[in-house]
This record gives C-alpha cells, sequence and structure tokens, in this order.
C-alpha cells in the first residue's frame, strides 16, 4: 500500500493518517492498546492474515513522526489519567524485524513506553538485538515477552515464516532474556493440522524449552482468515487442500467452513500437548485469546488480570468490602488523575 507524506514546517508531523496506537480486542481482556511501527508486517507469514505471504519493509511515515506520536500520545493520556496498564507489541506486526533501522525505531519505542511506566507484552519471532534487551532489563518488571516457536525444523520458518529467523535463534533469545531476568515463556505455535501437529514435533520444542530451563509454555491453534486458502495455494499448494479439510465443520450439511478446526480436533491436539509437557514438567497455558472455547485464564499475553482494586470514598462505610467488576484493560490512570486534581487546586 502506497501513502502520500505531506512535508510539514517542523518535518516530523505525520500527514498520512497512521496511527502508532490503535484499539484490539481480546477475550481474555477486552479493550488493549497495540503498539504499530510499520504498516505491514514485513515477516510474510503464511499463517499470518497481517502477513499474507507478502514482504514489505516501509513506514507510512518518518521514523521520528512515528516516535514523537508516540511520546505525545503517551503524554496526553498521562495527563487525562488514562494511561493504559499495558500495551502490546508483536500483535499485527514483527517488532523485531532483519533491518537495523526498524530495529532501532522497535527499541526507541520501547524506551518511550517503560520511560512512562507502561507494561510491555511483546511476542516475537525475530532478533531481538542487545540495546532492546538492556532497556528492558532496567524496567523488568514491566516487560513481557513470549517467543513463538511452531517446530523446531528450519525448513517450517523457512517456508511458513518467511521473514523470521530459525527456531534455534529463537531459542538463543529465550536464553538471553532468561539471563538478563526478563520474563520469557516460549509460545508453542501456530499449530497447523497436517503440518507440524505431531507428537514428534511437539516433543522437540517442549524438549527444548525444558533444556532452557522453562516451567511454562503455551500454544495456540493457527485460525483461518479470509483469504487464506488463495495464500496457501501459491506458497504451499501440495498441504492446502489437506489444512482446509481440517477446518470444515462437518456437523452441517453441506460442511462449513470454520476459522478453526472442530472441537474435538482441537481437544486432541492440547491434550497431546500436555501429556508430553507433564514429562518435562512444563505447565502449559492455554487462554481464551487463542481458544475461546477450551481456553482459561491467566492470559498468555503474560500480564493476567489487569484489573486495578480502587478505594470507594464516602459511598461505604469503613472496612466493608465491594465487589470488583472486571474492567477493561485500557484503564484510567487513578494516581495521575488525582496528581492533575492537586495542581488545579494549587493553580487556582
Amino acid at each position: 500500500m502506497t501513502t502520500t507524506q505531506t512535508p510539514s514546517q517542523n518535518g516530523d508531523r505525520n500527514e498520512t493518517g497512521f496511527q502508532v496506537l490503535r484499539r484490539i480486542h481480546r477475550p481474555c481482556h477486552g479493550e488493549l492498546l497495540a503498539v504499530d511501527l510499520v504498516d505491514e508486517c514485513p515477516c510474510a507469514c503464511l499463517h499470518c492474515r497481517h502477513g499474507r505471504g507478502k514482504r514489505s519493509d516501509s513506514t507510512p511515515t518518518s521514523d521520528r513522526a512515528v516516535l514523537n506520536q508516540l511520546a505525545t500520545e503517551m503524554d496526553r493520556r498521562r495527563l487525562k489519567g488514562t494511561r493504559p496498564a499495558f500495551v502490546v507489541m508483536g500483535s499485527d506486526s514483527e517488532p523485531f524485524v532483519r533491518s537495523s533501522r526498524l530495529q532501532h525505531l522497535a527499541v526507541e519505542a520501547l524506551r518511550i513506553l517503560l520511560d512512562h511506566h507502561i507494561g510491555v507484552s511483546i511476542e516475537t519471532r525475530g532478533v531481538i538485538p542487545d540495546e532492546a534487551i538492556e532497556v528492558m532489563a532496567t524496567h523488568r518488571r514491566l516487560v513481557r515477552v513470549r517467543v513463538a516457536v511452531g517446530s523446531m525444523d528450519p525448513e517450517f520458518a523457512r517456508s511458513w515464516e518467511e521473514g523470521t529467523v530459525d527456531p534455534d535463534t529463537r531459542f538463543f533469545n529465550i536464553g538471553r532474556l532468561k539471563q538478563a531476568g526478563i520474563p520469557v515463556v516460549c509460545h508453542l505455535g501456530p499449530i497447523i493440522p497436517f503440518v507440524n501437529d505431531g507428537d514428534g514435533q511437539f516433543r522437540e520444542v517442549l524438549a527444548a524449552a525444558a533444556d532452557y530451563h522453562l516451567t511454562r509454555v503455551t500454544t495456540e491453534i493457527m485460525k483461518t482468515w479470509p483469504g487464506i486458502n488463495g495464500v496457501l495455494s501459491r506458497h504451499v499448494p501440495g498441504v492446502a487442500p489437506v489444512i482446509a479439510a481440517a477446518y470444515m465443520d462437518h456437523s452441517q450439511m453441506p460442511p462449513q467452513p470454520r476459522n478453526q478446526p472442530p472441537i474435538d480436533v482441537r481437544q486432541d491436539i492440547y491434550d497431546r500437548i500436555r501429556s508430553i509437557a507433564r514429562r518435562y514438567r512444563l505447565h502449559v497455558g492455554l487462554c481464551r485469546c487463542a481458544d475461546h472455547e477450551l481456553g482459561t485464564p491467566p492470559c498468555n499475553l503474560g500480564f493476567g488480570t489487569t484489573t486495578r482494586r480502587t478505594k470507594q470514598l464516602g459511598l461505604f462505610a469503613a472496612g466493608q468490602a465491594t465487589k470488583n467488576r472486571s474492567r477493561p484493560s485500557v484503564q484510567p490512570d487513578v494516581a495521575a488523575r488525582s496528581r492533575t486534581r492537586r495542581r488545579t487546586r494549587d493553580d487556582k
């Protein structure tokens, strides 16, 4: 997609309509904020609706404008008291791609978010630069990283995740993150029926996770999206019809396509993963974001629930307990709001 950038007086103003922060919805958390540093994901993963088998490493505006927009938005939310508990990086695009420029952009975006004391949940299949690990290590309590490994076979990464790195490099990233004290989990996924859903493939990934002294892995079966059959037919024509058949709901006549395999097929896959994981003393996490029918909390994003407990002043007697309802993750920052009120009173 080509966009036109109009020059501005400052030279860093975003004139393309590109938004660094956007709202997304996840079943476990409700409304979240996600960070997008590029217009399209450059990794061209065949299983991802954002990659769609295409390669691109362009941003719709200058790097400086992207960072300025992010910093300005964080300052605005801080003053209004609507600062999010955490944001997501890697939901729609790989944050650490094979581009020194985009890696530097991701590091600076991380620095801005963490300096504003905002948590960051990252999912990556790329090479994490040393500078990014240094930034995350200084705010390790605000960072959660999930490294996705669908198979230990390098051919899987080359054919299905062209712009990413090989599985050994991903586990090397896990080792570096653990050494720096940064919370990290291995994500076994996406699992694609008839491609990487064998017990031997599960065992290789889980054994590697145990070798790196992980105690928890997460998992997810690939969800389809409109147009995926065309992408798979172009890039992996031999296996595309078999995959499509696995996503047909045969309880209806004629069978109807679904975005996930039937529930009994998914349950069998999860049971086999859990059975193998127990041999390596690994806990398998499956949240509602990954499977809305079979998933349970805590969320695979790594932050668990983000509901904040606030005191009800003047409404109830002292010591009376109140039941807190679940709130979306994009919540008001109560402390920042009270500081704003104090400043207003002082100005008067």
